[in-house]
């Protein structure tokens, strides 16, 4: 499954717009506030951006925080204040990064296929089809050729009536491709974004990480950069009163991890892990409204000057 099959954990009712902002449908698309800031074609990236881990809290919005990219000239990234790529709003252009940004080797920089099929063909082209389409972004007919993004939500077969998605500008949510002939009546391009990577380029020849007696160093000496990466596992909608597991992985051994959850009345209980790579946490959501859940890693002690931390925020709504 790739990355962006999470899409799934990020519809019905994460957002935080009021039902009278919005339709059902466009509110239930993501959990992105600012949503409501950018035109149609904006849907489509902000889902790719919670797909690949994007935090919707402000500052990280507004400071273009990874997985954004404004490195280079080739960039993709929005704001809630209308400042954002062409690539953050345009089907071409957002076509146009996910290919060359594929190429790319260094810096920050989003991989994934594409794929353009023709007038009525259907998705037998796509390798794994059932798979890699979940969280898949289309480009379909709209006011122009490809004019239109839409995101896959459901992929059961290769047909076109084994395909739901949703989407903006008409409003839509679980709708099976073959309900919109205009979309079948032209080509469809298919985008797969399977991940953001940023790769730091040292201002040596490689990396040389610091030596340490209490985790595993992610501290470069030559240049600083961090390798440190921590995730955590997203989750569906949760129905009140239950209890469920709360996740997180890191990519090394880390002298410490933490799983925190704030719950919708903003008390915040945190456990901690020692030496591990992977932590969990039973939690009983027994409040309806948005959760915030933090999954921080640490990979050497406090005490030692090289010591890095970083976090993975993300959002559970309880219904």
């Amino acid at each position: 499954m790739h990355p962006l099959s999470i899409l799934q954990h990020k519809v019905d009712g994460l957002s935080r717009l009021p039902q009278a902002r919005r339709s059902r449908c466009l509110d239930r698309l993501s959990s992105f506030w600012y949503l409501v800031r950018l035109p149609e074609d904006g849907a489509a990236p902000q889902c790719v951006w919670a797909g690949l881990g994007g935090s919707d809290e402000t500052s990280s919005i507004n400071n273009y925080k990874f997985p954004m990219d404004r490195t280079g000239s080739n960039e993709w990234y929005g704001d809630e204040y209308g400042n954002k790529s062409l690539s953050w709003e345009t089907t071409d252009y957002f076509y146009t990064y996910l290919e060359a940004s594929s190429r790319d080797k260094t810096g920050i920089h989003m991989n994934g296929f594409t794929y353009e099929l023709s007038t009525g063909e259907n998705f037998t082209s796509i390798p794994n089809p059932l798979t890699l389409l979940l969280g898949s972004v289309l480009h379909v007919n709209g006011a122009s050729r490809y004019g239109h993004a839409i995101v896959v939500t459901e992929a059961s077969g290769i047909r076109f009536c084994d395909v739901k998605f949703c989407g903006n500008s008409p409003m839509r949510k679980a709708v099976k491709l073959s309900d919109c002939a205009s979309f079948m009546n032209g080509p469809i391009r298919v985008m797969i974004p399977t991940g953001m990577t940023k790769n730091d380029i040292c201002n040596r020849s490689s990396h040389s990480y610091a030596d340490s007696s209490t985790g595993t160093s992610c501290y470069c000496v030559n240049c600083g950069a961090c390798k440190l990466k921590a995730t955590g596992k997203l989750s569906k909608p949760i129905r009140v009163g239950i209890t469920t597991t709360v996740q997180g992985s890191a990519n090394v051994v880390c002298f410490r991890l933490a799983i925190g959850i704030t719950d919708p009345s903003g008390k915040t209980t945190w456990k901690e892990f020692t030496k591990a790579s992977s932590a969990s946490r039973d939690y009983t959501f027994n409040q309806r409204g948005l959760y915030t859940i933090v999954f921080a890693a640490r990979d050497v002690s406090t005490s030692e000057a090289h010591s890095m931390k970083v976090s993975h925020t993300y959002k559970v709504r309880v219904y």
